[in-house]
């Protein structure tokens, strides 16, 4: 309805932790007994071999699941790989893609990364692309890089498909580290980046797009990023491993 202030999603990105199955049900069992007393969705993204456990253990509507990651096929012989059909049948309805660490560790280029996105939207998952700067030069070179990453990683999907797109900003420098990148700056960011998807697409598509901040997102610091950051959402990690931080993001994201 308009008027109606869209709660704000928060994904926790797992990453390759934790060591055991037993340790995840732990943490997520924590975070299902506190998630009762929060207002606001949480997106739960565990590594693919927790993923369907976790999923099976959880009735209620407030946490949904994520993937961190998948191949562009659906299958074929792709040693050791998550496809996105797999993740959906698991239980997944998001998945993240495009990550920095991917970025690094796998080598993903644009060209990948537009496939992965094409093929987790035709799976019906929504798609998390994450997107950022590695520095933040002087001369303001970062705002090209974004646009054409955007660019880039979008080429594949059109404007009905951008109803099942999230962007995430994450520079790469704040990520990890003890400090998030300042409100205004994400603020900033936010801004530019609805100004690209106006060109790619156009003002409504631009607009009705979900733009989350990832970075250093803590319990300390989340009042700030989302009172003057502008944002639509968190992609948190470390924090998100510790069920009372996470919940507390979430809570503080949606006003309480």
């Amino acid at each position: 309805m308009v008027g109606m202030k869209k709660k704000r999603i928060v994904i926790g990105n797992w990453k390759m932790n934790p060591p055991t199955l037993a340790d995840a049900k732990k943490i997520f069992s924590k975070i299902k007994q506190l998630s009762a007393e929060v207002s606001g969705v949480l997106v739960v993204c565990p590594p693919a071999t927790y993923l369907n456990a976790l999923v099976s253990s959880y009735k209620g509507k407030k946490i949904m699941f994520g993937a961190q990651d998948a191949h562009w096929l659906n299958n074929g012989s792709m040693t050791g790989f998550l496809s996105p059909t797999m993740a959906q049948s698991a239980g997944a309805k998001y998945l993240i893609v495009g990550h920095s660490e991917r970025r690094a560790l796998a080598g993903e280029t644009p060209e990948i990364i537009a496939k992965k996105v094409l093929a987790g939207v035709e799976a019906q998952l929504t798609v998390i692309l994450c997107i950022g700067e590695k520095v933040r030069d002087r001369n303001a070179e970062y705002l090209t890089v974004i646009r054409e990453d955007l660019r880039e990683c979008l080429k594949k999907i059109d404007k009905r498909m951008m109803a099942h797109m999230m962007i995430a900003y994450e520079p790469v420098w704040a990520i990890g580290g003890r400090d998030a990148m300042s409100p205004s700056d994400i603020h900033g960011m936010t801004i530019y980046i609805r100004k690209v998807l106006t060109e790619l697409y156009d003002k409504q598509i631009s607009d009705a797009t979900q733009i989350l901040y990832g970075g250093a997102v803590n319990v300390d610091n989340v009042a700030d990023i989302v009172k003057d950051g502008e944002i639509d959402g968190l992609l948190v990690g470390r924090d998100s491993l510790i069920p009372e931080n996470i919940m507390q993001i979430v809570a503080v994201a949606n006003g309480k």
